[in-house]
């Protein structure tokens, strides 16, 4: 409801939450309409503002030994490739260490689903899996580039 002249009551509480949720209907249904590309571009604008808007975050003691192992991990594969005589015990233990960091670091951040709302949670777990894939696509197409280099494939 909108207020005629010389109407002195203000528009109700009720009319504007119903106002607020058309125009963020309005808002949702564009983003909808938006293309992949600009879908993208959008979503990395809003979390460069978010970003922005939360200014920097402190690291917690666990996010800094996740760091420092990840930077042992990367030593031992550089060493591994310098150390031929150990070059197969490097890459497993970077290997194994890798994989701890990796299932500490989703551990640490994966009880965040908890304080979301039944549809951000299932929105995020969807990003999770999508992230996963990508790391299974990336790792199908190095092994795929290793065989190729080696000769062992499209000969």
């Amino acid at each position: 409801m909108t207020q005629k002249p010389g109407d002195e009551t203000p528009p109700s509480d009720k009319q504007n939450l119903q106002d607020s949720i058309a125009a963020q209907s309005d808002t949702q249904t564009r983003a909808a309409r938006q293309s992949v590309v600009g879908g993208v571009v959008s979503s990395v604008k809003h979390l460069q503002d978010a970003h922005a808007e939360t200014g920097v975050i402190k690291l917690r003691a666990s996010d800094r030994a996740t760091w420092i192992l990840l930077i042992v991990a990367l030593g031992l594969i550089v060493a591994a490739q310098f150390l031929q005589a150990q070059k197969n015990v490097c890459t497993l233990i970077a290997d194994a260490l890798m994989a701890l960091i990796l299932l500490a670091f989703l551990g640490m951040r994966f009880g965040v689903l908890r304080s979301l709302s039944s549809r951000q949670a299932v929105l995020a777990w969807q990003l999770i899996l999508g992230s996963f894939l990508l790391g299974l696509y990336v790792a199908f197409n190095t092994q795929l580039l290793a065989l190729m280099y080696e000769g062992l494939l499209f000969k």
